[in-house]
């Protein structure tokens, strides 16, 4: 039910509000995917953006567990398929493989 509230909210946003909000919500769900890299888990990244994206004092934590809802059912409430998410998380882990490769490179340069 939260889901469908969520879903009808969204859609009152005029388009780009809507298509920006998903964008950002769309980064920070792949940021709490690889948070065994970077140590932003879910928690951590609604302490940090919700009062930024709601302009709160940060006291309540009603904006966080907003971030929370929004991140972690992100594929249902913007209705993105596993296709696309799994398109999407291989080419960040394609990415990641990469400045792996070239962060030993630069460790050992040749002479």
């Amino acid at each position: 039910m939260k889901i469908s509230q969520y879903q009808m909210l969204l859609n009152r946003l005029p388009h780009v509000n809507k298509a920006t909000l998903q964008a950002l919500i769309n980064h920070l769900y792949c940021v709490q995917r690889f948070s065994n890299l970077n140590q932003m888990n879910l928690h951590n990244l609604a302490i940090v953006f919700g009062p930024t994206l709601f302009q709160t004092d940060g006291k309540d934590y009603t904006a966080g567990r907003t971030i929370e809802d929004l991140i972690q059912h992100y594929t249902l409430i913007f209705e993105v398929t596993e296709q696309q998410l799994k398109k999407q998380l291989d080419e960040i882990k394609v990415i990641i493989e990469l400045r792996n490769k070239l962060n030993k490179v630069d460790k050992f340069p040749s002479t």
